[in-house]
């Protein structure tokens, strides 16, 4: 240490106000010779970081855009998210950073778009060019616009199932499909074993994402100089098919040569896991020759298709 006695050296116990004065946010090291020096000033929101043996340390952003972790468990995100593909109720949003050891599934993310809007991680894509894609599920109540028209601001994440303000109402980030109309349908002359049908045209949109599936319907139906009378349905990915088990169930009866019913309440549920959106359609069929006529019962009780976000 210099001063105009000369150079102290090991000098020990010096006061604060003893050193010379310095740039307000510097921090105090050493260099890889070992000489005295001193860390720059960082930026509002970086954090200091070790360069390994060697090196001084600096101040760097956080790895991945992330901020500090606040007491009501949002991070911030220091990255600039845009707008990508908008297909409601799933949206992308872009981050020019490396975002993927950051985020993951499930994961809520908070930004302002004129109002505070809340989303769901539904898929993570790869870090690519500069940016990773984030797909978000954004409910019955949160819609992302084109950045180009509102501009994303205040980003943020959060590891943590309800962080302030985030809303947990499974209502809210359920998709839904509600029918109350008889649906009927008489099966193919000729060919009644093989039938399959796509009952009122009725289907259903399910975002990427996982899900916990139920599917509730009234089912019915008559035969005519038949023993056996029974109905098939269920939810498949295409208008004249029936799933080969999961979301599917049967009602059946047997007896004397007649007119013949056979009814039940179908109530089937599974998690589906799913990659992309996909359309899945009320189907039904019978396998009995003789049968005049299917249907849901939708005067007695509603026909649903619920779908709640396996992430809340």
């Amino acid at each position: 240490m210099a001063n105009e006695f000369g150079t102290i050296n090991n000098a020990a116990k010096i006061a604060v106000a003893n050193l010379a004065d310095g740039t307000d946010g510097q921090l105090i090291t050493w260099d890889a010779a070992g000489v005295a020096a001193v860390v720059p000033t960082g930026t509002a929101t970086h954090v200091l970081t070790s360069n390994g043996a060697g090196a001084a340390p600096t101040f760097q952003a956080a790895s991945g855009g992330g901020g500090g972790l606040a007491a009501d468990g949002w991070t911030a995100i220091t990255a600039t998210g845009t707008s990508g593909t908008l297909d409601s109720p799933s949206f992308e949003i872009s981050f020019d950073a490396d975002m993927t050891a950051l985020i993951g599934l499930g994961d809520r993310i908070k930004i302002t778009q004129a109002t505070t809007k809340y989303f769901i991680v539904t898929k993570v894509g790869a870090f690519s060019g500069g940016n990773t894609i984030i797909t978000c599920y954004g409910g019955t109540d949160y819609t992302l616009v084109a950045t180009a028209t509102t501009a994303i601001t205040n980003p943020y994440y959060s590891h943590v199932k309800n962080p302030f303000g985030f809303p947990m109402s499974p209502a809210k980030w359920t998709v839904t499909l509600t029918d109350s109309t008889d649906q009927s349908a008489t099966p193919a002359a000729g060919n009644p074993t093989t039938n399959v049908v796509n009952m009122g045209t009725l289907s259903i949109s399910i975002p990427i994402g996982e899900w916990n599936v139920t599917f509730y319907v009234q089912m019915w139906a008559n035969g005519t100089g038949v023993t056996s009378a029974g109905l098939h349905a269920g939810l498949s990915t295409a208008n004249n098919t029936l799933p080969a088990s999961a979301l599917r169930g049967f009602a059946a009866i047997q007896g004397a040569s007649g007119v013949l019913s056979a009814g039940a309440s179908m109530c089937v549920s599974r998690l589906y896991t799913l990659t992309s959106k996909t359309t899945y359609y009320c189907t039904a069929y019978t396998p009995w020759s003789g049968m005049t006529i299917y249907f849901y019962n939708l005067t007695i009780a509603p026909m649903t298709v619920t779908c709640v976000c396996a992430y809340l």
